[in-house]
């Protein structure tokens, strides 16, 4: 028996529900929690009905709710990591088929969350509020673990500045679709805006899946570097953050983006709007957030002013806030503090 957990490591296995792989968020979790459990002695099962399996950890949702309740119901714990949920489509037409899909999946988010899980891990205080408010609370106990990254591998590095002056200003999101465009017009006034007070050129590179006629709109510009990187490999991602000088969060109620998160690691400071977990994430420390300046859970047009005003505090002082911005990584960011807390919740 580990002295450090309720749990028989030599015979009991843990299981993530359901495995997932590609880019976003949730697969990037998956990974990290999956070498997480093997690298401190503990069994992994691959599905929550194996005989062996103790705790089930649902990384989000699963359109498999028979075998969740199955599972449940021979006496397996089951617990669910919840992020935020869909909410642009019921602010923008964004196709019928679309709005089904998001409309489901909050759904099955939603019945896991009320009749099927032992215990809430909500990514962030954000979250946990969102989930309460429009569905109410629970009975299970719940907890916030913010997510985690190696901070031996995001470190950061020397930035090299371009002999033109130019500026890099990064935005990484895993899909800009499904009324999510928004962010790309906001980044694209964002750029002019601080091309016009700092007299540089600012060159916006785009990683994500961006739909093609989004990506033809936006390439055609002619007042502004519009670089649209597409999908790129994981491993890519430290190279990107090591040759920028900002990042430009562009979703509006995030519940605890990586992209933020490994970006302060590796010592680039971010700046967005104070909506979602943005500044739970940042602080003081990791960049700058300020107010919207209107509704932004009705998509009304955002205060521009106020976001190139933060990226021109930040540049001006770019080698502080790239130290205060590992620091803020470094206390609170740690993959090995996020797994431990995890297993400790459910395992303790």
């Amino acid at each position: 028996m580990s002295s450090k957990f309720n749990f028989d490591i030599r015979s009991e296995k843990i299981c993530l529900w359901p495995p997932l792989s590609g880019v976003g968020g949730p697969a990037s979790f998956y990974q990290k929690m999956k070498a997480g459990i093997e690298n401190r002695g503990l069994k992994m099962a691959d599905d929550p009905e194996d005989p062996l399996c103790k705790t089930v950890l649902v990384i989000g949702g699963s359109a498999q709710l028979d075998k969740l309740w199955r599972a449940r119901h021979s006496g397996k714990k089951i617990f669910q990591r919840l992020n935020g949920m869909n909410w642009v489509h019921r602010r923008r037409f964004t196709g019928v088929n679309h709005f089904l899909r998001s409309e489901r999946n909050n759904f099955l988010l939603a019945t896991i969350r009320r009749f099927l899980a032992d215990g809430v891990i909500y990514q962030s205080q954000f979250s946990k509020t969102w989930w309460h408010s429009v569905y109410g609370g629970t009975h299970s106990p719940d907890t916030v673990v913010y997510n985690g990254v190696d901070l031996e591998q995001y470190i950061p590095l020397n930035l090299k500045e371009s002999q033109d002056g130019l500026i890099r200003l990064l935005i990484i999101e895993g899909h800009l679709g499904g009324g999510h465009q928004y962010g790309l017009d906001i980044a694209h006034h964002l750029g002019l805006g601080l091309q016009n007070r700092l007299n540089r050129p600012v060159e916006i590179r785009i990683v994500g899946d961006v739909p093609e006629p989004d990506r033809l709109k936006w390439s055609r510009v002619s007042d502004i570097q519009m670089q649209f990187l597409g999908v790129v490999p994981r491993h890519d991602i430290r190279g990107l953050n090591h040759t920028s000088h900002l990042m430009y969060t562009t979703e509006l109620n995030a519940a605890c983006p990586n992209s933020v998160i490994e970006a302060m690691a590796c010592g680039l400071p971010v700046i967005g709007y104070r909506t979602g977990s943005i500044y739970e994430l940042l602080g003081d420390e990791g960049g700058v957030c300020v107010p919207y300046g209107s509704d932004h859970w009705k998509l009304e047009k955002p205060d521009i002013g106020n976001l190139v005003a933060a990226g021109v505090q930040v540049l001006q002082a770019l080698p502080q806030y790239r130290l205060s911005a590992r620091k803020r990584a470094e206390e609170l960011f740690d993959v090995n503090r996020m797994v431990d807390l995890y297993l400790g919740f459910m395992l303790g």
